[in-house]
């Protein structure tokens, strides 16, 4: 097998599983250390990741309502020549 194949197979299925048996595990235990690799610290929950991903959303769709406010009130000022 050559590098690029190892490499593709690694991010795609080796490091996959890694990762999400550590999120898993996350999810499932209370402790900090990880079992899967000792002594590392676990890794954060899907939880942490879900409520970031709704952060954002949040934020981008919060952002977009200022933002055409913002664009309908120019247009009106211009309209108006008030600007």
């Amino acid at each position: 097998m050559d590098f690029d194949k190892k490499r593709e197979k690694y991010w795609n299925e080796d490091y996959m599983h890694y990762w999400s048996n550590r999120v898993s595990e996350a999810n499932q235990v209370n402790s900090e250390s990880s079992t899967i690799i000792k002594g590392d610290a676990n890794t954060t929950t899907d939880k942490t990741y879900i409520n970031a991903i709704k952060f954002m959303t949040f934020e981008y769709v919060r952002l977009f309502m200022i933002k055409t406010k913002l664009l309908k009130w120019i247009r009106m000022a211009r309209k108006k020549s008030l600007i």
